[in-house]
């Protein structure tokens, strides 16, 4: 992982109204710098595969079930996958070709409002 050099917090002057927006500007530099900004979210209402751009995948099977089939296993890619139906279809998450979820090759189930988070190791595969 690359860090990036954070610029030093300025120190305190007189104009109390320069100085908290030079901290304030030094505060969302940490932040932004701290919390990763490419993780995807994408909404879906057909099957999909997924790929790595993915991250969190908003299901919609509003208008019928869809099939979320994962790609080949990247060592510790996590997706974050979420039904957001309310019409009683199912979501339903299928590795790619002879690839393991929770140790055996089958597919798993997300009825509405349920949510999975899953993530591959290259030994393990996906769980």
């Amino acid at each position: 992982m690359t860090y990036k050099i954070i610029n030093q917090v300025p120190t305190f002057n007189t104009d109390s109204v320069s100085h908290r927006r030079q901290l304030a500007a030094a505060i969302n530099e940490l932040i932004q710098t701290l919390i990763p900004n490419n993780i995807s979210v994408e909404r879906i209402t057909a099957n999909t595969t997924l790929d790595s751009t993915h991250h969190d995948v908003y299901c919609d099977t509003d208008g019928g079930a869809i099939t979320v089939t994962l790609p080949i296993g990247i060592d510790w890619k996590e997706y974050r996958i979420i039904n957001t139906g309310s019409a009683g279809n199912n979501v339903t998450i299928t590795p790619n070709g002879s690839q393991k979820i929770s140790g055996v090759n089958a597919s798993i189930t997300l009825s509405d409002g349920a949510v999975s988070a899953i993530r591959y190791e290259v030994t393990e595969g996906w769980w």
